[in-house]
């Protein structure tokens, strides 16, 4: 990177490391990935008499269901779950890409519970359109998210760490242990959101 630097400033004329080959960083999947029992018994955590212990709830099942990453939770809008399809629409993912994510019926089930039940009583401004609000009416702060999600697996006791992240690992893994092929399913998610724009554009 220093001799790109200086090629582009103009301070020499080749790169004498541009032929060498970089090591490649190695990289190794999180050593703790949920059972499906275990997932239970985090999803069992958060206190369904509180809001937001509610709001956790739909917010940890839309994590196992769809595997999608913490940013793009928090940037879900009110408009982007699809009940009548099954469908979440997600905004600008990974290589800023948008798709569609299929979504289970019982995650559903806690994104609408969470809608007519507690986004009420957290929106202060019509104008807000996210879909999962903090206790301030606004946007999802990641790190609170994080940590949150963080003190519900450490709560369940099963002896296993982690925060948003291992939930779509623990998706990716029980999905590929029932035989699904999640290459396919996201190139054509990419694909659908393709040819979406193509005919909106026609």
């Amino acid at each position: 990177m220093f001799f790109r630097w200086l090629m582009r400033d103009g301070r020499i004329e080749a790169n004498p490391a541009s032929e060498l080959d970089l090591p490649r960083q190695e990289y190794r999947l999180p050593r703790d990935v949920l059972t499906a029992e275990e997932v239970e018994t985090v999803l069992a955590q958060p206190n369904l008499m509180d809001p937001l212990g509610l709001r956790d709830r739909a917010i940890l099942e839309v994590f196992y269901c769809t595997g999608i990453r913490r940013f793009e939770l928090v940037n879900l809008t009110i408009w982007d779950v699809d009940p009548a399809r099954g469908t979440m629409f997600v905004h600008q993912g990974k290589g800023k890409r948008d798709r569609y994510v299929p979504v289970g019926e019982r995650a559903l089930h806690w994104v609408e519970r969470y809608r007519h039940e507690v986004r009420p009583l957290l929106s202060f401004d019509l104008r807000e359109k996210h879909l999962f609000l903090s206790t301030h009416g606004g946007l999802l702060d990641l790190d609170s998210l994080g940590a949150s999600v963080t003190d519900y697996i450490e709560a369940a006791g099963i002896g296993k760490h982690g925060g948003c992240h291992l939930f779509r690992h623990t998706c990716a893994t029980l999905m590929l242990e029932g035989g699904a092929d999640i290459r396919s399913s996201r190139k054509c998610s990419v694909t659908r959101v393709s040819r979406r724009r193509s005919s909106t554009r026609g």
